[in-house]
């Protein structure tokens, strides 16, 4: 393995590094180690960072990135440091262990700061206990607590996405998308091949958004890494979000069946608190207008909250407005409460995803049941709803795996 780490990638992680240190609480996870280290390094502490990388490769031998910068310590401390060569940027396995050391000292000299609020999460009710930001660009995966309906970040973890990035747009383009899904069902390691580690979370990768714009591709996962490499490179999957095993399990844990929002973002747009809060119960009234025009039995008010653009399963906007005005016509009365709601903004594109319990009774029907609709921003600033749909209930809590 050694021959692969030439001492200049010692200089290169000390340029990664030299944007400066700041004092972190250290929790000795391996990653925080491997940070310990690498500020010994640039503080030209070597045999310092040479105990503190044996002991992280000692501990965690898998852990490539350590392994790499241990054996760099160990040459600089025999030869000294050298200037760069060139060939380094011709050797992509190098280049994958430097991106990685990049993202996890950049995550670890900025931590996210605890007044500041995901812009996606602007809703979410008290039966969703958690809820998963991805950052694609800072390869960062943020577990949010659901606290009184404001979301507080428990922990983040390093992440990798698809060999070619962000803005997955069709079948075999190794990028990882963008928008707001939720888990679907979990795959145990039993069943799949070694490269997918502790198991996998398939995500309903494409939703109603992604089929609208003519994204194509699927098997788009949460999963770990192969049971003998720690970590991968930033950019190394097909695709899916890939945490290392023993983050996935922990993860894992706090996951529950088609109800975590899991949102992957390329950036995550952070809020003051007053503005979310703004935000939050501007979107919570436009939910609230709908069911009360819908109550109403005045189908051209009800109407006004639906898209042209609107489909319904088979029905378009037409033969979807004609139905409802053929049963409001019948009714004598309708009750319409929602509770178990959640409302998620999409990362990039002027797009809601609202998840509901629909409680549903008139003068000769009555149901309960989960439904999930997409909201637009369309041209004259106007929110309307573009899909409606049921979803199936979402299971217990994952504890474990």
């Amino acid at each position: 393995m050694i021959r692969f780490f030439q001492k200049q990638s010692v200089f290169l992680l000390l340029l990664i590094i030299s944007a400066g240190t700041s004092a972190q609480s250290i929790k000795q996870s391996p990653e925080e180690q491997l940070i310990l280290a690498l500020t010994s390094i640039k503080a030209q502490k070597l045999d310092q960072a040479m105990h503190q990388l044996e002991a992280l490769v000692n501990n965690k031998p898998d852990f490539k990135l350590a392994q790499l910068v241990y054996a760099d310590v160990m040459m600089a401390k025999a030869h000294g440091i050298n200037k760069v060569g060139e060939s380094l940027k011709q050797n992509k396995i190098l280049e994958g262990f430097l991106a990685e050391a990049s993202k996890r000292w950049h995550s670890a000299q900025n931590p996210v700061n605890a007044k500041l609020l995901p812009a996606a999460l602007l809703s979410l009710d008290q039966e969703y206990q958690y809820a998963v930001v991805v950052e694609l660009n800072n390869s960062r995966l943020h577990l949010f607590e659901n606290e009184n309906g404001i979301p507080k970040e428990i922990d983040n973890y390093y992440v990798s996405m698809g060999k070619s990035g962000p803005y997955k747009q069709y079948e075999g383009d190794n990028r990882t998308p963008l928008g707001v899904y939720f888990i679907e069902n979990f795959l145990s390691p039993k069943t799949l091949p070694d490269k997918y580690g502790e198991g996998a979370f398939p995500l309903n990768y494409p939703n109603v958004w992604d089929d609208r714009l003519g994204k194509t591709g699927y098997g788009i996962w949460l999963h770990g890494t192969p049971l003998d490499t720690f970590s991968r490179p930033p950019r190394d999957s097909e695709g899916c979000v890939v945490l290392s095993n023993a983050d996935l399990q922990t993860v894992g844990g706090y996951l529950q069946l088609r109800r975590t929002p899991f949102v992957i973002a390329d950036n995550i747009n952070w809020l003051e608190k007053d503005k979310w809060q703004s935000q939050k119960q501007y979107f919570t009234q436009l939910i609230s207008s709908w069911l009360k025009d819908w109550q109403s039995l005045d189908t051209n008010r009800y109407i006004q909250h639906y898209s042209k653009t609107f489909q319904a399963g088979p029905s378009n906007f037409l033969k979807w407005y004609s139905h409802k005005k053929r049963v409001n016509k019948n009714k004598k009365f309708i009750q319409v409460k929602t509770d178990d709601l959640s409302i998620l903004k999409h990362p990039k594109d002027d797009i809601l995803v609202v998840t509901f319990r629909q409680h549903y009774k008139s003068d000769n029907y009555s149901s309960v049941s989960y439904k999930r609709q997409y909201w637009k921003q369309e041209k004259d600033g106007q929110w309307r709803i573009i899909f409606e749909g049921r979803v199936r209930e979402p299971d217990q809590l994952l504890t474990q795996l």
